[in-house]
């Protein structure tokens, strides 16, 4: 993400504020000059804002960054998140979207924008109003149907991919999550015959939903509340089963419950059904996980992606081996990227190959689940003096950022990450970073094309949550001269945002702080 600039530029404009005394007024009144200071200002300024809720005035600098640079995907991101998020307008949230993607063509927000796309065409337009003002009010403003939508069917995976982690918790065979986006809590439990957690680490399994969510803040839910909203206006709206109760075992307080999408939804209220607008409100969404005993096949998918562009290698193969067994149970061609099998729960190896990629082996382990979906990436074939390093990780720390640092055969200077992607020498490129992730998993890829210099790769927690050590991150070293990827991990007392995996001299690498596998 492109705010991480600030970092590198904050010393810089610490000296034009000594230099002239007011940044803000050189940095609008001569933008021909400062244009890449300028939009980040306005980026720093409309995080700020939305920090204070100023929703309104955060659009306004988010739309002159955009001004300033429409090639930055930041600010799309953001802005479709506040009107979708904030103003319930996710026509205007498509729309910049699309805007974002022509001007961009970023991966990112095709990807959020097939999210909003699809959850779109399953509302109905009269569903998707602006949050309404005092003394207009329909019977459809007073619930927040997209919300709705999203809390009753969405999966731990769905959650995933489309917000940002801000904080998560294992304890006690509980899982709790939460995201930037809303001020809501998710916790996963398993229950006496349904498993959510992964027995492996402690997390749900993709395709589960939440056991219970808890929403902290009513208004999310029930915009209008405020005005005075009660039992019989819920019942109003369409909603099914609305009834009252009084404090019960399953609430603390008397609650007004009613079901959407079969999710249970208690909402506090006052002994007259009149919902309290400094309450909170319990999901319980539909039951769902897998059973321990009868599940003979898990409906299997994901694609197969170029970890240099991320773009879906078309014609790829993948055979799968049950451990231990030299017959493949399936072998599957992914036409256009993507693949589908129905495999039994287990542990497997998968080589995965296709033209003008080096074929890699995989170890999988398919859970007890109605449906797992798994992403592999591979290698395009390296050329002679090529090296290629590959970061990836788990959802936390969402930014986990890739650095190559040293000296080339010919003396020149290799300096490479977010801020410098690419170090060139003459006609030729001597090293690149090929892909930066900033949302969690990676993959981060650095390309070396003259392997003969001295060089140092380490691995930095940009995001600050977490820790690297916790994170499932792993580091794979492509040689051209090797069949399979040296797979690195860190150590398990990892401390610190920094990790220093390995350094490469005249094409040979030599581990670091890191545990070989």
């Amino acid at each position: 993400m492109d705010k991480k600039l600030m970092m590198i530029l904050i010393p810089l404009l610490v000296i034009i504020v000594a230099a002239i005394g007011v940044l803000t007024y050189l940095l609008l009144s001569d933008p021909a000059d400062t244009g890449k200071d300028v939009y980040l200002e306005q980026i720093q300024s409309a995080e700020k804002l939305m920090k204070s809720g100023d929703v309104d005035q955060a659009i306004l600098h988010y739309q002159n960054a955009i001004k300033e640079d429409k090639t930055k995907e930041e600010p799309y991101i953001a802005l479709a998140n506040i009107y979708y998020t904030y103003k319930g307008d996710i026509d205007s949230a498509i729309d910049i979207l699309r805007q974002g993607y022509e001007n961009t063509g970023s991966e990112n927000i095709r990807l959020t924008l097939e999210q909003y796309t699809m959850i779109h065409d399953g509302q109905l337009d009269e569903l998707l109003s602006d949050v309404p003002k005092d003394g207009d009010l329909s019977n459809m403003d007073k619930v927040n149907r997209p919300l709705l939508d999203i809390l009753s069917t969405y999966t731990y995976e769905m959650y995933s991919r489309m917000f940002s982690v801000k904080n998560y918790n294992r304890a006690s065979g509980v899982y709790t999550v939460s995201y930037y986006q809303y001020d809501i809590t998710f916790e996963y439990k398993d229950s006496r015959d349904k498993k959510v957690l992964k027995s492996s680490d402690g997390t749900p399994y993709p395709t589960v939903r939440p056991t219970a969510i808890y929403i902290n803040n009513i208004q999310l839910l029930l915009p209008t509340v405020a005005n005075g909203l009660t039992v019989n206006d819920l019942g109003d709206v369409g909603l099914n089963l609305v009834s009252f109760h009084t404090r019960d075992a399953r609430h603390s307080t008397d609650y007004i419950l009613f079901l959407y999408n079969n999710a249970e939804f208690l909402i506090d209220c006052d002994s007259s059904g009149k919902v309290d607008p400094d309450g909170t409100c319990t999901v319980l969404p539909s039951e769902n996980g897998v059973t321990e005993q009868g599940v003979s096949e898990v409906s299997l998918s994901g694609r197969v992606y170029d970890l240099t562009s991320n773009e879906s290698v078309p014609g790829a193969t993948l055979r799968f081996y049950e451990t231990g067994n030299s017959t493949p149970v399936c072998n599957i061609t992914a036409r256009d990227g993507n693949y589908t099998a129905n495999i039994a729960p287990g542990k497997y190896t998968v080589y995965v190959s296709a033209d003008g990629y080096t074929e890699e082996q995989f170890e999988l382990e398919v859970p007890v689940s109605d449906i797992f979906v798994k992403d592999f990436g591979i290698s395009p074939t390296l050329s002679a003096g090529q090296i290629r390093i590959v970061l990836e990780w788990g959802g936390t720390p969402r930014d986990l950022d890739s650095h190559l640092e040293g000296t080339s055969s010919n003396g020149t200077n290799v300096r490479v990450d977010f801020t410098n992607r690419q170090v060139t020498s003459g006609s030729g490129t001597l090293a690149e970073l090929d892909i930066d992730d900033t949302d969690g998993y990676g993959p981060e890829t650095i390309t070396i094309n003259e392997s003969g210099g001295n060089y140092d790769f380490y691995v930095y927690n940009y995001s600050g949550e977490g820790s690297i050590a916790t994170s499932g991150a792993t580091v794979k070293v492509y040689l051209n001269n090797s069949s399979q990827p040296m797979i690195l991990t860190p150590p398990s007392n990892l401390e610190g945002r920094r990790w220093d995996v390995l350094s490469i001299a005249n094409g040979s690498v030599t581990v670091k702080d890191a545990v070989r596998n």
